[in-house]
């Protein structure tokens, strides 16, 4: 039996566990500082999901700026994929965005990462364009998605 599953926001004694998901799934992960300055953002919007008795097991981040969102990153362990953890942080960290006046979200994602595309699509985003050259190691370039977080709550 597996243990039950918590979102909330996410915390300063969150970071070193949210640091070390990122260092295991990412090419050019980032640090400590991004996250701590996303959690002291007057505008940034941190969720952990949390399994019993608080291990972090995934994360999503970003900001809200007027009456836009970004998803700036969202990570689960590989061994709760699957398993709705990621579609419950994206739900959580739209409402939170539409709370401070959102209205939509965006994200970048790799152009070869072709799951996480379908993980997006899924969950409602649709492509609206591109960055060419945005990522590095490898150089590539980003697809943007975006979803309109009014209609999602309808």
């Amino acid at each position: 039996m597996s243990a039950a599953l918590t979102i909330r926001s996410l915390e300063s004694g969150d970071l070193a566990p949210v640091v070390s998901i990122e260092e295991s799934i990412y090419a050019a992960p980032w640090h400590i500082e991004h996250f701590a300055e996303i959690v002291d953002l007057p505008g940034g919007l941190g969720m952990v999901a949390c399994v019993d008795p608080g291990e972090v097991v995934g994360y999503a981040v970003g900001w809200v700026a007027a009456d836009e969102a970004e998803l700036a990153n969202i990570a689960v362990v590989a061994e709760r994929r699957g398993q709705g953890v990621g579609g419950r942080l994206l739900s959580e960290i739209w409402t939170a965005a539409r709370e401070r006046g959102a209205r939509r979200m965006y994200l970048e994602v790799r152009k070869s990462n072709r799951d996480a595309q379908r993980f997006y699509a899924h969950h409602g985003f649709e492509r609206v364009g591109r960055r060419a050259g945005y990522y590095s190691g490898p150089r590539e370039d980003a697809v943007i998605m975006a979803v309109d977080l009014i209609e999602r709550e309808r």
